[in-house]
């Protein structure tokens, strides 16, 4: 059963400064097993919500998430591994799944 590091409005939010010099919030979901990041979005306020990251706002989030390593100790930052992708992540990851021709991992 895959495992899934989440980091959303259930755990904690993940602070991310982008090139821009700007700070802010995003939730991820990311694959303990094969260590990589599949769905990012970034917090655009109250109002608007969320937005699916780009691709470069993604890899930058990965390696802000790589470099933090926060799947070697989830609970230190707030975090939690769970069996299924979160319902905002879902649509994120078939949506790649398809654009490369197969099916999201169940």
């Amino acid at each position: 059963m895959p495992a899934y590091l989440v980091a959303d409005e259930d755990t904690s939010l993940w602070p991310h400064i982008f090139p821009d010099g700007r700070e802010r919030m995003t939730r991820f979901a990311y694959d303990m097993e094969q260590r990589t990041l599949l769905a990012v979005q970034i917090e655009t306020g109250p109002v608007f919500g969320w937005r699916d990251a780009e691709p470069h706002e993604l890899e930058d989030v990965a390696a802000d998430v790589s470099s933090n390593e926060p799947f070697l100790d989830p609970v230190a930052w707030d975090l939690e591994v769970v069996n299924a992708l979160p319902d905002w992540a879902e649509p994120i990851v078939a949506a790649k799944a398809e654009a490369l021709g197969s099916a999201p991992a169940a």
